[in-house]
């Protein structure tokens, strides 16, 4: 029996991602098979995939226009439920990235796409797809206060054994990085990235401490901010970002995993700054 039981499994998983690797939406097997794993079926019976994203704004990943919500995430977002063959709906009712993963406990959500990194206090509870970009860490001082902070001393030897402070957005994961990656620093957690970054141009905070992109985005959209601030990227860090699942999704968690490996191109930092270059305030 429990052979039976593991040979239907396979059959279903199958027809599935023959489903979805030939563009065919999965909703179009429901009615000629066996029904499927309890997570992507209660998807198909409700004909809608809810994805949880932030409240705040945070392009070029997601941010509100006059069109509605836009970005890389709400791109991606609708991408997997054309692919399920169903109708996206977009939550953003989350204050922090961690509430976003949250909603997933409490089932608001099928999935949360929100610029979430992969990280371990999130792992033991969640699932995480594989990540579908890869970030370094990034930081940004003010350069009158960090030549006060060094008094002559060379960046690159403090950085090693930082004591000053990093300015990070509050129950973020830098919020978390920071206390592991920088152990002696003053860690100051502010509400958002638009205040953290006003309050380093005008030098209320030394160090914003953020990812790549984010840092690299500052300089698109600020370019006077170049005469104020001074960046650095952690060559040895990673910031993988993943979509996350609740613990009892395995086959929707399955389903993205193929949606992210069939990508046609990879995605970087600078292409995704320049295919979303319209979006990029802060």
């Amino acid at each position: 029996m429990q052979h039976k039981q593991w040979a239907e499994r396979r059959k279903l998983l199958k027809l599935g991602l023959t489903s979805f690797a030939s563009s065919t939406p999965l909703a179009s097997w429901a009615t000629k098979t066996t029904p499927f794993y309890h997570d992507i079926q209660r998807i198909l019976d409700s004909k809608k995939l809810v994805v949880g994203m932030g409240k705040f704004e945070s392009p070029p990943f997601f941010s509100t226009s006059t069109n509605g919500p836009t970005g890389l995430d709400v791109d991606s977002a609708q991408n997997l439920a054309n692919a399920l063959g169903v109708e996206l709906v977009i939550r953003r009712e989350a204050e922090t990235f961690n509430d976003v993963v949250e909603a997933l406990d409490r089932n608001e959500i099928d999935v949360a796409i929100s610029k979430i990194s992969i990280t371990y206090p999130r792992a033991v509870r969640f699932r995480f797809s594989d990540p579908y970009l890869l970030l370094r860490h990034g930081l940004a001082f003010n350069r009158v206060e960090l030549a006060k902070a060094l008094s002559g001393r060379d960046l690159a030897t403090e950085l090693r054994n930082w004591t000053g402070e990093i300015g990070v957005i509050e129950k973020s994961s830098f919020a978390g990085f920071a206390r592991t990656r920088f152990p002696k620093a003053k860690v100051r957690e502010l509400p958002n990235w638009p205040e953290l970054v006003n309050a380093l141009i005008k030098g209320d905070v030394l160090c914003a401490y953020r990812d790549e992109l984010e840092i690299k985005r500052l300089a698109r959209v600020r370019p006077e901010s170049s005469l104020v601030l001074r960046t650095a990227t952690l060559t040895d860090t990673r910031d993988s970002l993943g979509m996350v699942f609740h613990r009892d999704a395995a086959q929707l968690q399955q389903v993205a995993n193929l949606f992210i490996a069939n990508e046609p191109t990879k995605l970087t930092v600078d292409g995704i700054l320049e295919k979303y270059k319209g979006n990029l305030k802060i």
